[in-house]
Parts: C-alpha cells; sequence; structure tokens
C-alpha cells in the first residue's frame, strides 16, 4: 500500500507545511557542506598547480640559493660570476646559470607600474629558456648572447598591454625594445615577468656581479654530491640546495596540516547541521503523532514510519548539500580569480571533478541518514493507540 513513490510524495507535502524550519535546517547542513566542498577544493587547486609548477621544471633539475635567515630573508652572500662558472664546470652538470630577480618600476603606454625582472647569466641567456624549464614563445624570440636593452615579455603583460615584438616600454626609466612574448603558461607568476640581460638590470640597481641564485641542470641527479661541490666552492655551506619536488613535498605537508586544521573546523559546522536535522526530525515527529498513529493503524509496518522519516532528514541534508555544493564553487572560483589577478599563486583554474561532488553527496546523504536514524526509530515504535492519544 506504501510504494517509494507514496513515501517521497508523503515527505514532500510534510516538508511543504513548515517552509521556515526546513529552509532553516538546510541552511545549516549547506554552510557546513560549503566550507568542506571548498576547502577541499582548493586544496586540490593549490596541489594541482604545485605539480604542473614542478613537470615544467623536468628532470634532474636544482635551484641553489644563498642561505636563509629569520623571516626568509638571505643570510649570506649572493653568488658571483665566479662560483657560476665553476658550477657549470662539474662534471655531472649539464646546464647551470645564474640568475637575479628583482621589482622594478615599469612605465607600458603611459602607465605605471612595478613588475617582477629577471635577468639571466649572459654567457647562457639564449639557452636559458629551453635548460631550465621548456619556455615556448607566442611570438618572437629569446635574448641573443649580449644582446643588450632587449627584453621577452610573459604572455600576460603583452597580453593585457597589446605588445608584440618591436614595441618599446621603459624599465626605470630606461627604453627596452620587445623581441619576443612567451606562451601562455597558466603560471600567473611566469606569465607577469620580464626577462632582460642581466648586466641591463645590474646597470639600474648597481648590484654588478651578484646572482640571487643558480639555476642547474644535471644529466643525473646528484643533489648531496651537487652539495658537497658548492661547499667547496663557497668554503662554507651558506646556501641551500632545493629540488622542485622537494618544494613541492615541503608545500604538500604545509597545505596537509592546514588542509587538516580547516577540514576540523569545517566538520563541527556539518556537526552541528546534523544535530539541527536530528531537533527537527523529533520536533516533526511530536507534530505529526497522530498522523503516525492513523497509518500504523491502517497497516503502516514500523518499516515504512523508519523510512518516511529517515528519507525525509535525507531530502533535507540533500538539498543543503546541492546548495552548500554551488556556494562552494563560488568561493573556489573567487578564491582562483583573486588568486590569478593578483599573481599570489598560479592560477588552478576550476579543479572540480565529478568524484568530489559525488562524494559531497553521499557524505551529505549518510549524515541525513544518520541524523534521522534515532527519530525515525522512536517514531516507528509508537503504539497506534498511544500515538492517536498523543495526538489529539
Amino acid at each position: 500500500m506504501f510504494t517509494m513513490l507514496g513515501v517521497l510524495k508523503l515527505v514532500v507535502k510534510f516538508l511543504s507545511h513548515r517552509k521556515l524550519r526546513s529552509f532553516l535546517t538546510t541552511l545549516g547542513v549547506a554552510i557546513g557542506v560549503a566550507l568542506v566542498f571548498s576547502i577541499i577544493g582548493i586544496n586540490r587547486g593549490l596541489v594541482s598547480s604545485i605539480t604542473d609548477l614542478v613537470d615544467g621544471f623536468g628532470d634532474n633539475f636544482a635551484t641553489v640559493l644563498p642561505k636563509t635567515g629569520a623571516l626568509g630573508t638571505s643570510s649570506s652572500a649572493p653568488f658571483t660570476q665566479r662560483e657560476v662558472d665553476l658550477v657549470k664546470k662539474i662534471d655531472f652538470v649539464k646546464f647551470a646559470a645564474g640568475g637575479y630577480a628583482t621589482t622594478l618600476p615599469v612605465t607600458i603606454r603611459g602607465e605605471d607600474v612595478f613588475l617582477l625582472i629577471r635577468g639571466g647569466d649572459p654567457d647562457t641567456i639564449e639557452d636559458i629558456f629551453n635548460e631550465i624549464q621548456s619556455y615556448e614563445f607566442e611570438l618572437g624570440r629569446s635574448i641573443y648572447k649580449d644582446e643588450r636593452k632587449k627584453i621577452v615579455l610573459g604572455y600576460t603583460i603583452a597580453d593585457k598591454y597589446s605588445l608584440s615584438p618591436g614595441s618599446q616600454i621603459e624599465i626605470a626609466g630606461e627604453k627596452f625594445r620587445v623581441v619576443g612574448v612567451q606562451k601562455k603558461t597558466g603560471n600567473s607568476q611566469q606569465d607577469n615577468i620580464i626577462t632582460a640581460n642581466v648586466e641591463d638590470i645590474w646597470d639600474i640597481t648597481g648590484d654588478y656581479g651578484e646572482y640571487r641564485i643558480i639555476f642547474v641542470k644535471m644529466k643525473e641527479l646528484k643533489t648531496e654530491a651537487l652539495k658537497d661541490e658548492m661547499e667547496k666552492i663557497r668554503g662554507s655551506e651558506n646556501f641551500d640546495v632545493t629540488t622542485p619536488e622537494n618544494l613541492a613535498e615541503q608545500i604538500a605537508t604545509i597545505l596537509g596540516v592546514v588542509n587538516a586544521i580547516f577540514l576540523s573546523v569545517a566538520s563541527i559546522s556539518i556537526l552541528v547541521g546534523s544535530v539541527n536535522v536530528a531537533n527537527t526530525m523529533y520536533m516533526a515527529i511530536a507534530e505529526r503523532t497522530r498522523d503516525i498513529g492513523i497509518m500504523k493503524a491502517i497497516g503502516a509496518r514500523p518499516t515504512i514510519i523508519s523510512i518516511i522519516f529517515m528519507v525525509e532528514s535525507g531530502i533535507l541534508t540533500m538539498v543543503g548539500a546541492s546548495v552548500g555544493i554551488v556556494v562552494g564553487m563560488l568561493v573556489i572560483w573567487s578564491f582562483s580569480y583573486v588568486g590569478d589577478v593578483s599573481g599570489m599563486f598560479s592560477s588552478f583554474g576550476y579543479p572540480l571533478n565529478l568524484d568530489l561532488i559525488l562524494y559531497t553527496f553521499i557524505f551529505a546523504f549518510m549524515v541525513g541518514v544518520a541524523s534521522g536514524f534515532f527519530p525515525a526509530r522512536y517514531a516507528a515504535r509508537l503504539e497506534p493507540v498511544v500515538a492517536l492519544r498523543k495526538g489529539k
């Protein structure tokens, strides 16, 4: 007599009679789901972004940096051209280049902005694009060896200001001509950077002969051997050798800890939402005690009564989960957009797979069933005569 379709119709009817309470209950669930969904989505996006960045460097790659001190500041002297040249001569090193980067005022089409300018070792400037990272060119070419006052633009800069090979811009009052535009990488920092001959940058900053990083491409990955050779060259251990994989692992570990903390907080919201669902169901039973008595009197088994209230709690949480997923998507999109525009991290697009949405729905349904289990069992155990008497 009580079919599943009939149960659903009955549940919808019950819910429609108390719209405000149903709305507030689903809102509580939606907040918890939105928090969990957005945290997992953002974490996925950041991990994906880091993975893409690491893959872009290829195999057997390492960076050598002056040892960092408090607050991430350099606590040792920068590298010299002599040290870079000695690294190039190490037998297991395939390619090495000194690098220098700083932020400088740039004037483009009458607009003054501050942009990150990087300089490459003059002897390797032509190869640095292919050896360090496989950058491709949308337009033009790389900078030739010993070529001065020439620059390569990241895709975003060229696109924003409609620049192409032959265009001119000013860096700290000095005129530079564009010779190339990189293809879009999806990495916000790389797409918003200007590459020049390091000697041109030194002329502006006055830091002649200083390198703040050494890029090293090895024939095979020998991190410890590179450390030993660098110690011989520097005469001390005032440097750090890092591979993209090491950096990715460190960042992933930090993200994992942060993710766990936020998920714990978000889980409390879901717990509060589930308690709210259970409370709503107990109130619904109290209001419909007479209805329960009538259904039992005309032959409804306890199982049917349980199913009715568990389906009702399940629908409440599923609706809340749907709203929460939509809100979570908006949060992830906003986070990605702000990060991309500000250049704080590479844009990770919209890393939402169907499995994340599916798992969220399954999780919400399980929470709903768990929240409605005890109220449903209580309703199922009511005696028809007692229920009819209480419902008067």
